[in-house]
């Protein structure tokens, strides 16, 4: 008898993170899955840029279906088991010869660079579409931080929840525009603390607006989209598609701030891309919006406290 805790002996050459992945989505044992392929999507994001003092904050991620996660997730190890090896991959680290990819770990500027473009061009196989959305931190400060509200939460005080929301709004355009009605399960990684709060607050907001309501942004003869579940908060050791999700926002953000990314991820961009770059001009007029919501709070309850940045 297989043991299905263990997947080296399934019988099917899945290492144990393919089938993490797997497992997601099918619930079925091998045998039935080599005669029934599932089409659900998912789509694993990340992001890039998150502190304050970094000029530019990016939320990048790719959609696929989960037959071609596993496929990746497979040579994904792969690429992470050469010589020299690194036990997982981010941007920063790869970028900047640091860390996992340090000279002291035996790597060279063109050892680097060779490696980066192989797993570029196994997300460029991969992914079926390139979703993401960029904002400024000085202009989240100007036009929204800066505000009086009358709680202070880091819905208030940060981007994230905000641009995670335009991310969702990306994804479900791109899924209507390729026609794909299969149901995407949304993989995020991890955010200590806010997991429960976008998964229980923010997403039924995001799934009325895209989905349940006349959307703007979407025809109403379109495709709808469709979400199988509130979005996932993994870790990327464990579901190494978001490690690609961390190279697709880091690059995001590189683009957005210099205009360019390196040539060694060049594969990447031909991925088919659709996203939000958030201009001052778009802050601005969300924060003018904010404004006068507040003020109409406010007449409606005059007594309503309100709190700039720093008090509750």
């Amino acid at each position: 008898m297989c043991d299905m805790t263990n997947p080296a002996e399934s019988g099917d050459g899945l290492s144990r993170a393919a089938w993490r992945v797997r497992a997601e989505v099918s619930g079925l044992p091998p045998g039935v899955w080599e005669r029934r392929p599932f089409v659900i999507l998912q789509f694993f994001a990340d992001d890039s840029g998150n502190a304050p003092n970094q000029d530019t904050m990016a939320l990048g991620g790719l959609v696929a279906p989960a037959a071609k996660w596993v496929e990746f997730t497979m040579g994904w190890e792969a690429l992470l088991k050469g010589t020299p090896s690194a036990e997982y991959f981010k941007f920063s680290q790869a970028y900047r010869m640091r860390g996992e990819f340090d000279e002291r770990g035996g790597w060279s500027e063109e050892e680097r660079n060779s490696r980066v473009e192989r797993m570029s061009q196994l997300v460029a196989d991969t992914a079926t579409a390139w979703c993401f959305v960029t904002m400024r931190h000085e202009d989240f400060e100007t036009y929204l931080r800066n505000q009086p509200v009358p709680f202070r939460s880091f819905l208030s005080d940060h981007p994230y929840l905000l641009m995670f929301g335009r991310l969702m709004a990306a994804l479900a355009v791109r899924l209507s525009a390729e026609r794909l009605s299969d149901p995407c399960q949304v993989y995020m990684d991890t955010q200590h603390g806010q997991d429960a709060f976008v998964r229980t607050l923010l997403w039924p907001s995001i799934i009325q607006t895209l989905v349940e309501t006349p959307p703007t942004l979407i025809p109403a003869d379109a495709i709808k989209p469709k979400f199988s579940d509130a979005p996932r908060f993994e870790s990327d050791r464990e579901f190494l598609p978001l490690q690609a999700a961390d190279l697709i926002a880091g690059a995001t953000r590189m683009g957005a701030m210099e205009g360019s990314i390196p040539a060694y991820m060049a594969p990447i961009l031909k991925i088919p891309r659709n996203g939000f770059e958030m201009s001052s001009d778009d802050v601005r007029v969300m924060g003018e919006r904010l404004r006068l919501t507040i003020e109409e709070a406010k007449r409606a309850f005059p007594d309503m406290p309100l709190y700039p940045p720093g008090k509750r």
